[in-house]
């Protein structure tokens, strides 16, 4: 991973200023733990990993990182940054955003947290809250070739899209998206980031199922509010969900 290049290239205040960069780790995500442990995180803080060995999604998912951009933001938690939830939408117009000012490809979302290109999955996002840090991962398939059978008719990459692009370009381009966003979303919420979300979203108006702990629930997206919960038409009536996961229905 070539830091002098991000460095060169990056236009924040804040966010990358303080760079980690990894050959090979467990989890981006876990190493800002450790830090955080050893009080070394700061406010802004970014770790960009080549590979990581036991890389998370939400509920625990594996995740293959070979060729992949792992890269985790750490940012300092107040009063508006509590609700882990929608700083993950404002990540994922985030990282939608900048993907589309760099090739030209109509990504969409996949609430809350998946970044899609084609019906298959390009990246996701998973926000951890750790005290006073609100932990964010970000993971995209940029380089690889391939993919593992299991998931290989489900993930896409840059790569296989035709992008000729490499991690360091995409890194940049989300840590200089990300910063403005974050800022917009601590001063006005994430009703001001609502209709760059909605007008990328591939989830309203589709049948979806939401997978809970104690069972599934059925339903159309109908709307998503300004609080970033997601508002879902079920045979019992409006049902919010802003917990489980969200998973389209199959037509036919």
């Amino acid at each position: 991973m070539n830091g002098d290049k991000i460095f060169t290239e990056l236009e924040t205040d804040w966010l990358g200023r303080e760079l980690v960069l990894l050959d090979e780790v467990d989890s981006t995500n876990l190493h800002a733990a450790r830090l955080l442990s050893e009080k070394k995180l700061k406010h802004g803080t970014v770790i960009i990993a080549k590979k990581q060995t036991a890389g998370r999604g939400r509920f625990n998912r594996s995740w293959y990182s070979d060729g992949g951009l792992c890269l985790t933001a750490a940012l300092e938690i107040d009063s508006s940054l509590r609700d882990a939830g929608a700083v993950t939408l404002t990540t994922g117009t985030a990282v939608g955003l900048s993907l589309t000012s760099l090739v030209d490809w109509p990504f969409e979302i996949k609430y809350p947290n998946d970044i899609m290109a084609g019906g298959r999955k390009l990246g996701g996002i998973i926000a951890e809250v750790k005290k006073p840090f609100v932990i964010l991962g970000i993971g995209i398939n940029v380089e690889q070739k391939f993919f593992p059978a299991e998931i290989s008719e489900k993930a896409v990459s840059l790569a296989q899209l035709g992008m000729d692009v490499d991690r360091e370009t995409v890194a940049v381009s989300i840590i200089n998206m990300l910063e403005p966003m974050i800022d917009i979303f601590s001063e006005k919420g994430f009703g001001e980031l609502r209709p760059y979300w909605i007008k990328m979203n591939c989830t309203l108006g589709k049948n979806v199922v939401i997978e809970k702990v104690k069972g599934q629930t059925r339903g159309k997206a109908i709307d998503l509010d300004d609080d970033g919960v997601l508002l879902v038409e079920t045979k019992s009536g409006m049902e919010r969900v802003n917990t489980g996961d969200v998973l389209l229905e199959q037509s036919g």
